[in-house]
C-alpha cells in the first residue's frame, strides 16, 4: 500500500505523487482520470473518509459551492464545511 500523509488543509495525499487520495478513488471508481474542472467533494464532510459511497464528482467548482451553500442555510454554516455527526445523503 502506497505511503499518504495528511496536507496542511487536512486532506490526504500520496508521498510519491502528491495527489489527493479522494481524487485516486474518484478516478479508479470512474474509470477515467477526473476533468480539470471537476471538484470531488466529500459528502460526510470528512476529508479523511475516501470512500467511493462518501464522494460526488462535482462538474465544477460552482456546484460543489452551491452543495457547501445548501447545507449551510440548512444546516448552518459550521456543519456545512466542518461536518455531520451523521450522515445527510
Amino acid at each position: 500500500m502506497a505511503k499518504t500523509y495528511i496536507d496542511e488543509n487536512g486532506y490526504r495525499r500520496f508521498w510519491d505523487s502528491g495527489k489527493l487520495v479522494s481524487h485516486w478513488v474518484a478516478e479508479q471508481s470512474l474509470g477515467r482520470p477526473l476533468k480539470k474542472h471537476e471538484v470531488v467533494h466529500h459528502k460526510n464532510r470528512n476529508k479523511l473518509d475516501n470512500s467511493w459511497d462518501n464522494l460526488w464528482v462535482c462538474k465544477n467548482q460552482a456546484e460543489h459551492d452551491r452543495i457547501h451553500e445548501f447545507d449551510r442555510i440548512r444546516f448552518g454554516a459550521r456543519a456545512s464545511y466542518q461536518g455531520f455527526r451523521y450522515r445527510l445523503y
